[in-house]
């Protein structure tokens, strides 16, 4: 899945990153998490940096990756889930402190 992305969006980053993104919903709503993490951190790293439209796809990554983390482990329990849960919570809070007029509606991991 990740290769046929990264073809068809290698000129993109952002349109790759809303696919990964994407991707990482439906594996997650399969209960596929370890997959669904992979695609969301790949996302997230591959984020443009410094437009409003990437601090935007930053943010929603960030909230994706911490329900990502929620949901396993409430299917899944270990500390370990919870402990990464909490990580990117706090990332994410960090990230809303440090970057304003970034909050978007709502989205699935």
């Amino acid at each position: 899945m990740l290769a046929l992305q990264q073809k068809l969006w290698a000129n993109n980053a952002e349109q790759l990153t809303k696919s990964l993104l994407s991707g990482a919903g439906l594996l997650s709503q399969f209960g596929r998490f370890a997959d669904a993490g992979k695609l969301l951190l790949e996302g997230y790293q591959r984020l443009p940096s410094g437009l409003l439209a990437g601090l935007k796809l930053k943010r929603d990554a960030l909230k994706r990756l911490v329900r990502l983390y929620e949901k396993w482990n409430e299917q899944e329990p270990d500390q370990r889930r919870a402990e990464k849960a909490a990580e990117w919570r706090q990332q994410l809070t960090d990230f809303d402190k440090s970057t304003p007029n970034t909050k978007t509606g709502d989205t699935q991991p």
